[in-house]
């Protein structure tokens, strides 16, 4: 029991060193990652990495667009200027400019959280095929990107009223 308590003892001892510089946040540095929340509650990723919309599921069948809020957060400093993050749409991507757009990609000014929007209209390919937009954060010259996991997110919207998995098991 001594031996446990003087290796204790002595491995914090040591660990200690004067005059070494401890890491400091840099407030000049500003993080920026997406915050979509996560419905799963058993996950352990506080917010999702993809979002799915279906017009076929929606209450108001007869919806003719949908705006999809997507949640910005960041890390740092809030100023009293809106600012700019970079947002690269993948080339894995598989969407219609003229079905899918979305707003300037800004954090407002006092901001730490900010919302970028995406309209969807309701266009007849969507009844035979999903599109996919998948965007990725990027650093820039006002941000930083975050957390990795919260650099990318997938929006998957179409209208197909699909068969769930567990259907047939009934």
């Amino acid at each position: 029991k001594r031996l446990i308590w003087f290796t204790t003892f002595f491995l914090t001892m040591s660990s200690c060193k004067q005059g070494e510089s401890m890491l400091e946040y840099d407030t000049n540095d500003n993080y920026v990652y997406f915050a979509v929340p996560n419905s799963n509650i058993k996950s352990s990723e506080r917010y999702a990495d993809s979002l799915y919309y279906s017009f076929s599921l929606d209450e108001n069948l007869t919806i003719k667009e949908k705006i999809l809020a997507i949640p910005i957060n960041i890390a740092g400093v809030s100023v009293e200027k809106d600012r700019s993050f970079e947002l690269v749409v993948e080339d894995s991507s598989v969407y219609d400019p003229k079905v899918i757009t979305w707003t300037k990609p800004i954090i407002g000014a006092g901001k730490y959280k900010d919302t970028l929007y995406v309209k969807v209209l309701r266009d007849p390919k969507l009844l035979t095929s999903r599109m996919v937009l998948n965007y990725t954060l990027k650093t820039n010259s006002e941000f930083k990107v975050g957390n990795t996991y919260n650099r990318k997110v997938k929006i998957i919207v179409d209208d197909i009223l699909t068969q769930p998995k567990w259907w047939k098991a009934w």
